[in-house]
């Protein structure tokens, strides 16, 4: 049996999409919040094809999501030396999207100094703050293997690009420099 997340990822968002004459890199509604410079980046950007949640992409999508489900975490620890100076603290950032049909975490690439993981929490937190809906970009993969329990979440994974509100955006690669 198909887990009901899945079923309405494979048919709903496409056809979604089709009907209201939308790019397939924006898998849910707006809001009002994404411009068509945002859509174009991610159309533009490798060879689009419909989210298929079985499946890694290598592809951006937009999705948007009731702040009030958004949260965001960091942890660090002592680097071992595999990614930047040994003994340094280095930190991962995630937003985390609870839904009742999934859970959706955006992580960042790779570890990062702990003054980026604050300073990224506090932007934005600040982004999100008294605003309805906010947008997630990113790619996605891997995903954890959905359960053959219908009755229990589905944990999709992506890795972050972008976040943008009505008040602004921020991007893993530019920063707001590299918002549209």
């Amino acid at each position: 049996m198909i887990p009901k997340i899945i079923l309405f990822l494979l048919i709903v968002i496409p056809s979604y999409a089709a009907e209201h004459n939308q790019s397939l890199v924006l898998l849910t509604p707006d809001y009002g919040i994404l411009s068509s410079k945002d859509i174009l980046r991610y159309e533009q950007s490798r060879n689009v094809r419909p989210f298929d949640p079985k499946n890694s992409s290598n592809i951006n999508y937009w999705q948007c999501f009731e702040s009030k489900n958004v949260s965001i975490n960091w942890r660090s620890w002592i680097n071992d030396g595999w990614t930047r100076e040994s003994d340094e603290e280095v930190c991962d950032i995630k937003i985390i999207v609870t839904l009742d049909s999934a859970t959706h975490t955006y992580f960042i690439r790779r570890a990062a100094p702990v003054e980026y993981c604050v300073r990224s929490k506090a932007h934005w937190t600040k982004l999100m703050e008294k605003e309805a809906h906010v947008c997630l970009g990113g790619e996605y993969g891997p995903n954890e293997k959905p359960s053959s329990n219908s009755n229990e979440k589905s944990n999709l994974y992506w890795t972050f690009d972008m976040i943008k509100t009505h008040k602004g955006c921020d991007a893993y690669f530019g920063g707001s420099d590299g918002c549209s």
